[in-house]
Order: C-alpha cells, then structure tokens, then sequence
C-alpha cells in the first residue's frame, strides 16, 4: 500500500508540475479561429483582402482574443469603394467612433449587438448595421438617447460571444441584447472554435468535476489545451477521445495545393459556407452536440439578460450562396470539383440555418430571419449585391438592408423603445 501511495502521489506531483509547466508557456493570439487545417495565408493572400492586423487583438483569459482598444487601422478589402474599410474601436474594446460609458446614461436606451466578423464588419463603423441602426431610432425617438454598441469580433465562436456579454457585456447594462449568429460557420466554431463549447455545458450543470472528471479537466487544464494543438500533427486523437477531451478536426481528403487554388480565387467559399460543411459531414455527432450546446447557450444567455433586467433576441445571418446564388454559383461549383467535394456540401448552410432557427424557437426567444428580406434586396437590379463576391462578408449595401430589417422586426416584436415610430 505504501508503494501505491508512493506512485499516486508521483504522478499527482508529475502532473501538477506539469500543468504548471504548461500555464508559463505564453498563450498563443489568433483572431480568425482557425483550427489548424488551412494553409498558411502566405500562401494564398492577395494585398487586396487583408484582415485586421495583430495588434487590433489582445489576449484575454477566458475569450483568449478580444477587440484591442483605441485601436486604428485601415484594412483593404478589393471590392470596398475605398479600396479599404478603416477598422476602428473605442477605449472599451467596442466596434465605435465614439467613447461609451460603462455607466449607462440616465435616459438611454441601449441596444448590445453580439457577434463574429459578420457583425463587427469589414465595413467602416458609421456603415455597420449597428451604427445605422441607432441611427435610425435616434433619429424617431422622442424622449430617449439611443445607443447601439457593436460588440462583434472577428473570428468569435457564439460561445465566445456568450461568454464576451459574461465578461464585458453585463457591466454595460443593455436594455436590449441582441446576438447574431451567421449560417456559414457559426457551428463549426461551436465544434472547433478556440474557446471550448464544453464551457456551455458546465455553466449549465452538465458537467463538473465529481459529475464528469475527465470532460471537466479538459476544460481547464492547460495540459489539455496544448494536447489538443499537438492532436492536429500527433496520433492522440483517440486518448483524447477516451478522456472525454475534445479533439480539433482530422487533416483534410484534398490537396493543399487545391485549397491554396480555392482560397486564391474565393476564400469565401471555403471560409464561410464549405470548412463547415467537409467537417459537418466527417463528424456528424459533434455537430448534433454542438446544436444541442446552442440551445443550451441561448436559455443561459436569456435567463442572465433577463435577470440583468434586459431583453434578448436573435438573429440569424444567412449566408451569400442562400442569398445570392446567382452571383456565386460559378466560384462555389469551382470550389466543389477542385477539393472533389460532393454536391451536398455545398447546401449543407440550409440545414444549419433550419437547426439554428429550431433551436432559437426552442430557447422561446425572440427570433430575427432576415433571409428572405434579403434574397429580395439583392434581387432589386444591376449591382444590388449585399455580400461581397470573393469575401462572402455583408458589405455597405447588406449593412443598411440588415439594419432596416432589424428596425422593422425589433419595434414589430415590442423590443424597441417605446417612444420611437414604427418605420
């Protein structure tokens, strides 16, 4: 017995130190959540399409990466007017050209919109939907101060998001929150996204560390994290499996060769509407728990808004070839035949946006579909587009559709302040 003692309390000391070891190695910054499965960007980035550079991120515990504050850059996007947006945040971290008080004014109404990219916008902040939106409000309101504050960041998972309103959001104190979710990849971010969607579940009582030992020092153990990164290139997909951690996606069928040549002519198609759908087919039972983990995401966010004395709703972005299939049809079909993908991932985003509304309407939240608005705006004639055509993210014309949308669902649904008209 004394030598059993003796070993356990070897491997609790291996393992402490371990872990210690682990928690001093610097945390890595990425702002696009990718899961390690993409060639380097090197190799297919065009001077045209930038994202943000690093230092509009910053690290954070919990989220990993957050917006940087008091941050400028202007970012090239090919199909911008300007050749360019200028990515902007305020001394809070938020997508705005003005400061925000932590405090809520006495006599505003304040709108938080949660989101990823689609959200945050590869738009200038006076052309994002949430700036038009309180644009608009402001503009019929009769007594209140309107503020619409853009929460969105680019590469956030809606566990991310969730967790951003636990963290930042509740100390704003919104009257109205309202978290967009984006068809194209919103749930493979919920399978592979750099913030565990296992933290859903624990917040909820599913697991814990009595309840499920080896799900919940998956969670927080930094030895865990580092296994997962090392997953991606070393065989420990199954130990990890057996341990109840989560495991990152396996190496892809195709060439890097014929990605880099997808990613060159529309990194759109892979980046927001096909990555999802290869990994949806290859791994169903992550995608089946991940639809449950968002119905669970969004009772939790609802009942911490409504206690905060808030209002939730959602709304859910479709993507560009539900949209617009006419404008991507050829880049999309070109995407399919060199990856050798087969036809039904490239409609793969019809069933994740009808699971995504069946699990809103399940949470009994109010629900925001603007796909059919859309679809008509982008049919309106010559140059009526609301995505951009190799990016896939909404641009100025999609921003000011979004925002009417919003406008008109959030007063039609009785979450708008009371003394601003109907449209």
């Amino acid at each position: 017995m004394a030598r059993v003692a003796l070993v356990v309390m070897s491997l609790v000391l291996a393992l402490g130190l371990a872990e210690i070891g682990a928690r001093m190695v610097p945390p890595s910054l990425s702002t696009l959540g990718d899961d390690g499965t993409d060639p380097n960007d090197t190799l297919w980035s065009d001077p045209e399409w930038r994202s943000p550079p690093p230092r509009t991120f910053v690290p954070h515990p919990v989220l990993v990466f957050e917006n940087a504050p008091s941050q400028v850059a202007d970012v090239p996007i090919g199909e911008h007017p300007k050749r360019r947006y200028r990515y902007r945040t305020n001394s809070y971290g938020l997508r705005r050209d003005t400061e925000t008080e932590v405090q809520k004014p006495v006599g505003t109404f304040r709108v938080l919109i949660l989101g990823d990219s689609q959200t945050g916008g590869y738009v200038d902040n006076a052309d994002s939907f949430t700036q038009l939106l309180e644009n608009r409000w402001g503009s019929r309101a009769s007594t209140s101060r309107i503020e619409a504050l853009n929460a969105g960041v680019i590469g956030y998972a809606p566990q991310q998001e969730y967790f951003w309103y636990v963290q930042r959001g509740q100390p704003l104190q919104p009257d109205l929150v309202v978290l967009s979710l984006y068809v194209g990849n919103d749930m493979r971010d919920m399978v592979d996204g750099e913030v565990d969607a296992g933290l859903i579940d624990e917040e909820a009582g599913l697991i814990g560390p009595w309840r499920s030992p080896g799900a919940w020092i998956g969670l927080h153990s930094q030895v865990a994290r580092l296994s997962y990164t090392a997953a991606r290139t070393l065989p420990i997909r199954g130990l990890l499996h057996a341990l109840g951690w989560r495991t990152p996606a396996p190496p892809p069928s195709f060439s890097v060769d014929a990605l880099v040549r997808v990613l060159r002519e529309c990194h759109g198609c892979w980046l927001q509407t096909l990555k999802q759908a290869v990994r949806a087919r290859e791994d169903p039972p992550r995608f089946e728990l991940a639809y449950r983990r968002l119905e669970t995401m969004l009772r939790l966010l609802d009942a911490r808004v409504s206690a905060n004395g808030g209002r939730l709703a959602v709304m859910i972005i479709p993507s560009k070839p539900q949209v617009e299939p006419e404008d991507e049809r050829g880049g999309l079909a070109r995407a399919l035949r060199l990856l050798e993908l087969p036809p039904d991932d490239a409609r793969y985003d019809d069933i994740a946006r009808d699971r995504m509304l069946a699990a809103v309407r399940a949470a009994n939240v109010p629900l925001i579909d603007p796909l059919a608005e859309l679809q008509q705006a982008a049919r309106a004639g010559k140059d009526a587009r609301v995505f951009y055509r190799r990016d896939w993210h909404l641009n100025i014309r999609g921003n000011q559709v979004i925002s009417e949308i919003l406008d008109a669902r959030l007063v039609e649904l009785g979450l708008a302040p009371t003394d601003v008209s109907a449209p």
